[in-house]
């Protein structure tokens, strides 16, 4: 389940790190750039839709994101983590874990752009705070090679190699 394109390079550990993290803050950034874009475009001229009944049951749906984004990370991790572990290389438990990070982003990433496109429909400061509530979560899912350490559980040998900088792990 792991994907590595073709040829792709080499990674040491030390870019591998990078990599995660510059993936991770591109994405919360994304989220916190149009959260802001949002609310100047709502202070300034509101688009206000209207109370239609198509926006009364998105705004019902709502919570139901939030709950859905963070709970589809968390069972996605549950579900994946255990695969990823029994993979029989470093190189494959991290190609592994990087693929499910990037799944699990893209459900948070997904959910506080629907929440935040019905703020920019309606100016409900609700919605944006459903969205504040995934930024926060979404931030402190931030990778590092700590938790990568602890959640796939590497042995001591792993653990040395993904600890040294400049050591190949990809």
């Amino acid at each position: 389940m792991s994907f590595q394109p073709p040829n792709s390079p080499a990674q040491t550990s030390q870019q591998y790190s990078m990599a995660l993290t510059v993936i991770h803050g591109a994405l919360l950034m994304g989220i916190v750039m149009f959260s802001g874009v949002a609310w100047f475009v709502n202070q300034n001229s509101p688009m206000n839709m209207g109370d239609t009944q198509e926006l009364q049951i998105f705004q019902m749906l709502l919570p139901f994101f939030v709950v859905a984004s963070i709970g589809g990370t968390m069972y996605l991790g549950w579900k994946r983590l255990p695969k990823i572990k029994e993979q029989e290389t470093l190189s494959k438990k991290l190609i592994g874990y990087r693929n499910l990070l990037i799944t699990s982003y893209a459900l948070l990433e997904g959910a506080a752009m629907l929440i935040l496109a019905y703020y920019l429909m309606t100016g409900n400061m609700t919605a944006l705070g459903l969205a504040a509530i995934i930024v926060f979560y979404f931030f402190i899912e931030r990778p590092t090679l700590s938790k990568t350490i602890r959640v796939l559980e590497l042995t001591a040998v792993e653990k040395k190699k993904l600890s040294t900088p400049d050591e190949i792990v990809i």
